[in-house]
């Protein structure tokens, strides 16, 4: 695979990682270093600055990041919708092994769905990065969501 065409990650980060403590701006450098390392997705000259961070997901022992490589047609406006959100995954495992892999197309639809979600659920004019907190065991609230149909999230959490 090659990075020159748009790529979601998604990069799931446990609690016994080295990089827990680390911020956003430091996992997505980390990330495609290991992306690179096995030899998922030429990324050798990608940069922070050709990544869009869509969503962080905070739950008590994992930390989930959804970002987009080189995805120069991304529209916060229109991440709602399918036509305009489906790319290919690479999921990156972040623990005591790193661990990267091409996920099962019914794995990326999830992902790609979940990000559709977060446009519509956040509502007009949000941009990302989405977040959510989950560490309390409150369900996140979307008070002023696109679509009325949005009301349920995707069937199971990233």
């Amino acid at each position: 695979m090659s990075a020159k065409h748009p790529l979601r990650v998604l990069a799931i980060v446990s609690d016994k990682s080295q990089t827990w403590e680390q911020s956003p701006e430091e996992i997505i450098p980390f990330t495609l270093r290991v992306i690179a390392e096995n030899n998922l997705c030429d990324v050798t000259e990608i940069s922070v600055s050709d990544t869009t961070l869509l969503a962080i997901q905070y739950y008590r022992t994992r930390k989930m990041f959804i970002f987009d490589i080189l995805n120069e047609h991304y529209d916060a406006a229109k991440g709602h919708r399918p036509e305009d959100n489906e790319l290919p995954v690479v999921v990156i495992h972040l623990s005591n092994r790193n661990i990267a892999s091409q996920p099962h197309p019914e794995e990326c639809a999830r992902i790609n769905e979940t990000v559709r979600y977060l446009h519509d659920a956040n509502g007009f004019g949000s941009t990302p990065p989405f977040v959510e907190d989950h560490t309390s065991g409150t369900p996140p609230n979307y008070p002023n969501p696109r679509s009325l149909t949005r009301s349920v999230p995707p069937q199971k959490a990233l």
